[in-house]
C-alpha cells in the first residue's frame, strides 16, 4: 500500500518501476505517500485541475515518505518524479 493515512476515496496513486508517482485528489485532503521504493531523489509537481494553476515544486528525498496535501480542497493532480 504506498498511501497511508488516507480516508476512503480520498486519493488515488499510480506507480512505476522507473520511480515516477502519479497522486490524484478529487477534492483536497492529506495522505502520506511512502517512497522507500525511489532510489533517486524525486522533484514533485503539482497542478490544480479546474484553474491550471501550478503549485510549488519541491525536491524529495528518496527512500523515506513524504505528507502530500494541496492547497484546496478541489481536484488536484501530483506528479512525483526522479530529478
Amino acid at each position: 500500500e504506498l498511501l497511508a493515512r488516507s480516508e476512503p476515496n480520498e486519493a488515488y496513486v499510480a506507480a512505476n518501476t522507473s520511480g515516477s508517482y502519479a497522486v490524484y485528489f478529487p477534492a483536497g485532503g492529506e495522505v502520506n505517500l511512502d517512497l522507500t521504493a525511489a532510489q533517486f531523489p524525486l522533484i514533485d509537481y503539482s497542478n490544480h485541475f479546474n484553474s491550471g494553476e501550478d503549485g510549488a515544486k519541491k525536491e524529495i528525498a528518496a527512500g523515506g515518505g513524504v505528507t502530500l496535501s494541496p492547497s484546496s480542497a478541489d481536484n488536484w493532480a501530483v506528479a512525483i518524479a526522479p530529478r
